[in-house]
C-alpha cells in the first residue's frame, strides 16, 4: 500500500500497472479513498483525485485544471448591441434553479458573438461524458464596464461532472440524458444529429441538431488562441440546490474567471435544428435557437484545456 499526502500526481516502478489501487492520507487523519486514472501513454505515473469524506459529499473531487479530449460540435450565433438592450434573453437561457436567482441578474446581456457547443468527451480527469452548453455572448459585469463571455446553461451525463464544474468555476451544469447518432459510412465526421433528454423525460428531447459535412472542404488544424476575440468566461456565484448531494448542484460564493484553451482539427459542417418547426431547443429545456447560423465546426480531435479558477470582484479584477 502506497500513503500519499496531498498530492495529485505519483511517479510509479515501471513494474507497476498504473490501475493498481491506492490508499490516500492527509496527514494523521483516516485515510481517504482516491479514483486513479492513467496520465500519458508510456509515462509510469497515475494521476489522484482526492475524495472529500462522504458525509460531505457522495462525488469525487477534482480540481482545476483539467485536460480533456473528445469530439465536440460549435454552432455560432450574434446579437447586436441595440437587439440586446431591447429584447430580453429568450426562454430557456437559465435552468429554473439559476434562473430564479441573482444568478440570472449579475450584469447586462450586451450581445456579441455566442455560440452552442455539444462535446462527447472520452478522457477529463472524472471520466468520459457529454455536454451541452449554451453562451449567448457577452455580459457586462456590475459596476463596471467590463464585459465578460458568460456560459448560462449547460447539461452534462455525469453528477460528478455537475458537481466539479459549479465546484472549480461556477459553471451552472445540470443533468441530461444524451443520444449520438452515428454519421454514414464513410462520413467525415463521427455523428449525424444529437439529441438531448430530462432525466424526468426521455421520450421527448429538448434539443435536437442534424449535422451535414460540407463536401469538398478538408479538416485543418486549428486553435482557440487564433480567435481574436475575448475568450474570457467570468461566472457569477451560483445557487445551490437544497437537495445538491443528490443532483451535485453545489452553490459556490464568489465571482470566478477561467480562459478554456482548444486545439484541434475542425470540419466546416452544416447544421439545422431537429425538432419541429427547425427549432433546435423546446424554449424551456433550451433555447429555440432561432439565430443560430446554418454552419459551424467539428472538432474531431478535440483537447481542451480548463485552467485553474480565478476570483474576481464584480469591477472584473482579479482577487488577491
Amino acid at each position: 500500500m502506497l500513503t500519499l499526502s496531498a498530492c495529485s500526481r505519483v511517479q510509479l516502478p515501471s513494474t507497476w500497472d498504473s490501475m493498481r489501487p491506492v490508499m490516500c492520507s492527509a496527514g494523521a487523519g483516516p485515510a481517504a479513498q482516491c479514483r486513479l486514472l492513467p496520465c500519458d501513454p508510456g509515462r509510469h505515473s497515475i494521476t489522484i483525485i482526492h475524495m472529500e469524506s462522504l458525509t460531505e459529499t457522495p462525488f469525487p473531487t477534482a480540481p482545476a485544471p483539467w485536460t480533456c479530449r473528445g469530439v465536440a460540435f460549435w454552432f455560432f450565433c450574434y446579437t447586436t448591441s441595440s437587439k440586446s438592450h431591447n429584447q430580453p434573453l429568450p426562454p430557456g437561457t437559465y435552468e429554473p434553479l439559476e434562473g430564479e436567482s441573482p444568478f440570472a441578474h449579475n450584469g447586462a446581456f450586451k450581445g456579441g458573438f455566442g455560440s452552442v457547443m455539444v462535446v462527447r468527451y472520452n478522457d477529463t480527469p472524472i471520466g468520459p461524458y457529454d455536454e451541452l452548453l449554451l453562451l449567448p455572448g457577452y455580459f457586462k459585469l456590475p459596476h463596471s464596464g467590463k464585459q465578460w463571455l458568460r456560459v448560462t446553461r449547460i447539461y452534462v451525463s455525469t453528477r460528478e461532472s455537475v458537481y466539479n464544474g459549479r465546484r472549480n468555476w461556477n459553471i451552472p451544469k445540470t443533468l441530461g440524458v444524451f443520444v449520438f447518432n452515428p454519421a454514414p459510412p464513410l462520413s467525415s465526421i463521427p455523428y449525424s444529429s444529437i439529441k438531448v433528454f430530462s432525466p424526468d423525460n426521455t421520450g421527448n428531447p429538448f434539443f435536437c441538431v442534424n449535422v451535414t459535412p460540407m463536401s469538398f472542404v478538408p479538416s485543418i488544424p486549428f486553435q482557440s488562441a487564433l480567435i481574436p476575440l475575448n475568450m474570457i468566461l467570468v461566472q457569477p456565484p451560483l445557487p445551490e440546490d437544497e437537495d445538491w448531494k443528490r443532483s451535485g448542484a453545489v452553490g459556490t460564493s464568489q465571482w470566478k474567471a477561467v480562459t478554456p484553451k482548444m486545439t484541434g482539427w475542425i470540419k466546416p459542417v452544416w447544421c439545422e435544428g431537429g425538432l419541429e418547426g427547425g427549432k433546435w431547443g423546446n424554449g424551456e429545456g433550451f433555447v429555440e435557437g432561432s439565430g443560430l447560423w446554418s454552419f459551424g465546426t467539428c472538432w474531431k480531435e478535440l483537447m481542451l484545456e480548463f485552467g485553474p479558477d480565478e476570483f474576481v470582484n464584480v469591477e472584473g479584477k482579479k482577487a488577491k
